[in-house]
């Protein structure tokens, strides 16, 4: 089946550590969930397919940053944050949450650090592609 998005999940980046509690609380996710204990999808990479469900996802993004700036941008934290929280994400860690909470209703691609690093760079255009295998090689 086609894919919606694609989206980087950040094994090594819980999002309890960079998501406001302010934030997971308001999408019904506390400190224990599953969406705080799990990586963060970063917004440095991300691909998206034009279609109807895409359109809708971003649409909700722009109305819930205009809409709740105080959570996503917070001048001060109401709720007591992780321990190991270090800072938040601002829209990174919106853009985390929405993706979690949609995964039934978008067809995600994730991709971790793993797919990301096992060439040992960032920039793919720097190596050749192999005739035999979709894959990029050294």
């Amino acid at each position: 089946t086609k894919k919606d998005m694609c989206v980087w999940q950040m094994e090594n980046h819980l999002e309890q550590e960079w998501t406001t509690l302010d934030m997971l609380n308001h999408f019904d996710y506390n400190l224990k969930s599953d969406e705080a204990t799990t990586g963060q999808f970063t917004n440095h990479f991300l691909t998206f397919r034009n279609n109807h469900k895409t359109r809708l996802f971003f649409e909700d993004f722009y109305n819930f940053s205009i809409d709740n700036k105080n959570l996503w941008l917070p001048k001060e934290y109401n709720l007591v944050n992780h321990p190991n929280f270090v800072e938040p994400r601002w829209l990174q860690s919106l853009l985390s949450l929405m993706i979690k909470k949609n995964d039934k209703e978008l067809n995600f691609m994730k991709i971790g650090n793993k797919d990301i690093y096992k060439f040992g760079s960032l920039h793919p255009q720097i190596y050749k592609h192999d005739s035999k295998y979709p894959y990029l090689i050294k």
